[in-house]
């Protein structure tokens, strides 16, 4: 029986560990985050610059069923934001505006 609480505690001790991890993680994606050019346009040619510079990127579009001139102004943001946490725009030049 001793063996199988020590066993039981350390599998919570690790899950909690996981779930800390994961929260850090979380976290640090929207504070290493530099803003989004505010113009529609802007994010538009920053997502441009990202598919010129990162082409088998250009796939997630092609998987989704979509093509890059039939994206709305909503599909462009969300693709950044989420490029954006995933670092994938932390090697491009800031882009204001």
């Amino acid at each position: 029986m001793p063996q199988d609480n020590e066993r039981e505690r350390r599998t919570i001790l690790n899950a909690l560990a996981e779930s800390v991890a994961y929260d850090a993680r979380i976290l640090s994606m929207g504070k290493r985050a530099s803003p989004l050019p505010q113009s529609s346009g802007k994010r538009r040619e920053l997502l441009t610059t990202v598919f010129a510079m990162k082409p088998d990127l250009r796939g997630v579009l092609t998987a989704a069923g979509r093509e890059f001139h039939a994206l709305t102004d909503e599909d462009v943001d969300l693709l950044l934001k989420q490029l954006q946490d995933l670092g994938v725009l932390d090697d491009l030049p800031s882009q204001q505006g």
